[in-house]
């Protein structure tokens, strides 16, 4: 029988910043980590378009279960996604009714 995910995944990131209000000294984000389990397909010709206009080549599209409301998941920009031993940034996070797909460039 076929496993709809066979991958395991990381997606992690940092919160925001925060400033002490006593001593103005700012107080990074603290490290959030979530294990996923995925199924990794290897894309070849899905393109993003970058901030300065260049194509950036999506190297992944990452499908994994929902991550429901009842997590409460937000993955910020700046979010990186760990598998094969490689780590990859997080260009999109897209929640549909019954799974999220995830695209990951280099």
């Amino acid at each position: 029988m076929v496993d709809r995910y066979p991958h395991t995944g990381v997606l992690s990131w940092h919160g925001t910043d925060r400033q002490n209000t006593t001593t103005g000294v700012m107080i990074p984000g603290t490290l959030t980590t979530l294990g996923i389990v995925c199924r990794c397909e290897p894309q070849t010709s899905r393109y993003i378009v970058g901030t300065n206009g260049d194509n950036v080549a999506i190297e992944y599209a990452v499908y994994a279960p929902l991550l429901t409301d009842s997590t409460s998941v937000t993955v910020p920009e700046g979010a990186t996604f760990a598998a094969f031993s490689k780590t990859f940034r997080v260009a999109g996070l897209f929640n549909f009714q019954k799974h999220t797909e995830i695209t990951v460039t280099k």
